[in-house]
This record gives C-alpha cells, structure tokens and sequence, in this order.
C-alpha cells in the first residue's frame, strides 16, 4: 500500500519542532513567527495555542547533549564542552542510543552529518557527512536541511525546507536515499512520528512569503501506511 498524506492543520506561518506525546497521544509543535505552542489531540481534532514571548525553536529534550549557535556541547559532571569543528547553523539533530550515533543537520552546509558519542563521557567525535543536498540534482539550489528524526531501523527522515520533500535515509550507505515524500507544500521544516503504534509521521511546514513557494499555507501532515516505526520522544523533568 502506498503512504497516505493527510492535511490535518493549516494556516500557520512557520510550523516547526514536532514532538510527540507518547502518553497523552497528542503532538506539540510551535508557530515560530507567531511565537506561538501549539496542541493537537488527533482522537479529538482539537488544537490548543499559547501565546510566549519571542522563540527560536521548539526545545529538545535531551539528557546529556545539546545543541547552540553553531557549537556543540556535551555535558559531563556538571562541565560543558564544546566541539566546534565544521558545524555550521543546526536545524535538526537525533540520536540513536542504541549505536551510540548522533545526526546533525547542518544547514549552512546543506548536509546531515554524524557523529559518535560516548554519553558516559560527554564526548562527540568522528564526524563524517552521510548527505549532502548538492549531490542531489533534483532539489533547487536554494533547498537545506532542516528537522529530522529517526525510525526504529535507524533510518532517518530529513526535512527539506523550500522544497516539497522529506527524504528517507539510510546512515550507513552514505549519500543513499531510500524513500522521498511530497507534499503539497513548498517549505517543509521537521518531521516527527506519533500515534498510537509510533507508526503515523507528522510533518510541518511553513509560509514565509520572502522564501520560494512561500505562498502555501503552513500545515501540517499526517503520514500513514509508511510500514516503519519510530521511536519514543525523549523526555526531561524541568
């Protein structure tokens, strides 16, 4: 069976940073330019908003690593360390603790890059690029890497803001594209699986006028019939 797109929210001018709700069954993500977190109840199809100050992006809950204007950091006893490196602007980043590995889409560079890490160090190292958008002579010139998340084979969806696409990758054949989507959009920003079996993909997009194909609406979808899982949200006390 083919994968199923479904429009189930529209209107808004940059959805962006999805975040499933494992045990409320209910998606998160905010409205950048409107400065604005959003609540959707699939069961219900009610969506909730709450106005905040100003905002980047939806934060990311992660334990032992994070991520801040073009340095990564890793946190152990207490002690921030940065790794530099070639990073450039994030959009994205994912983790696979199983393998110890972690995805960073650099936009700058237009790529996705991993990583090792050693959580009970807080260490970062051996980056190698597994994408790069100019490699792919389908996508305009003006298309980079945004969100990202992982599903349970290891596989990663990207985002391809100012295009229509999210792309489906397999991290240990670089440069290899398993599966592309299109929706009917032209600024997808973050991808993010939810439902009740983790097996639905939610994808955000955005409506920024100054931006190619920003005069679609900003939406988001819903994906289904994919035949993948993903995996559990991380989750943080604050």
């Amino acid at each position: 069976m083919a994968p199923v797109i479904e429009k189930v929210l529209d209107g808004f001018r940059l959805a962006e940073g999805p975040h499933w709700d494992n045990k409320k069954q209910c998606l998160y993500f905010v409205d950048i330019i409107e400065s604005t977190i959003c609540r959707y109840v699939p069961s219900t199809k009610k969506l909730t908003k709450a106005k905040i100050g100003t905002m980047g992006s939806s934060p990311t809950s992660i334990d032992e690593l994070v991520k801040g204007k073009g340095t990564l950091y890793s946190f152990s006893n207490n002690t921030a360390t940065p790794h530099r490196g070639e990073i450039g602007i994030s959009n994205g980043i994912a983790f696979d603790y199983r393998l110890g590995k972690m995805y960073y889409t650099d936009s700058f560079s237009f790529r996705v890059d991993q990583y090792d890490i050693d959580l009970s160090q807080g260490k970062i190292s051996n980056m190698k690029t597994i994408f790069s958008i100019k490699n792919q002579s389908e996508l305009a010139e003006e298309t980079f890497c945004d969100g990202m998340t992982l599903d349970s084979d290891g596989n990663i969806w990207l985002a391809l803001f100012n295009s229509s696409k999210v792309y489906q990758l397999d991290p240990s054949n670089p440069e290899t594209v398993l599966k592309v989507l299109e929706f009917p959009a032209a600024q997808i920003t973050s991808v993010a699986f939810g439902g009740t079996n983790l097996d639905e993909l939610y994808v955000t997009s955005g409506n920024l006028s100054d931006r190619p194909g920003g005069k679609s609406p900003g939406s988001v979808f819903r994906v289904t019939g994919l035949n993948v899982k993903g995996l559990p949200a991380d989750e943080a006390i604050l």
